[in-house]
Formats: C-alpha cells, structure tokens, sequence
C-alpha cells in the first residue's frame, strides 16, 4: 500500500485532532455564555488544521526522515528551533494530560 498525499493529509487529520480537543471545550463554553460563538471557532480551527495539513503532506514528499515535527521543523527553520518546538511539545502535551 502507498502512502500517498491524500492519505497523509488524512493521517494528519485523525492525528493531530484539534477539533476534537475544542469538542471538549464546548460545555465549558456553553457554560460561559459563549455558545453563539462555538459555529466560527469551528470553522475556524478547520480552516487552520486544512492549511495545516496540505503544507504537511508538501513537507513529507521532500523530507523522508523519521522524527516526527522536529524533522521538519529543523529542515526548514534550523535545529535550535526545531529542539525548542520539540521541548514546547512535550510540555504542551503534559500540561494538556495533567488538565
């Protein structure tokens, strides 16, 4: 089986699952008052995660590595950059489980 750019681009979607994280944001956003609201941040975190996975399904046509973001974000920004993105997301991802 072939990875080709429309099942990366699906891969990036399942994976990253930002609209899934803002799902469970919407009683506390109900909660708040902000309910009228919820429709457009919607389409607008589609929209970003959209722009987001074409540029990562571009990306991994031209970088063939394993390392996840930090490859890419090393290949076009540098390494220091990269191991910061790298360090910012393992602290994202433990302040998002201790939450």
């Amino acid at each position: 089986m072939k990875l080709g750019t429309a099942r990366v681009v699906f891969l990036v979607i399942a994976a990253a699952a930002p609209l899934a994280a803002m799902v469970g944001n919407v009683p506390l956003a109900l909660g708040r008052g902000n309910g009228q609201g919820l429709p457009i941040a919607f389409v607008f975190a589609t929209l970003i995660l959209l722009s987001f996975s074409i540029g990562y399904a571009q990306m991994s046509k031209r970088v063939v590595n394993t390392g996840a973001f930090y490859t890419y974000i090393a290949r076009s920004l540098g390494k220091p950059i990269g191991v910061g993105s790298a360090y910012l997301a393992v602290i994202s991802y433990l302040a998002m489980s201790c939450g």
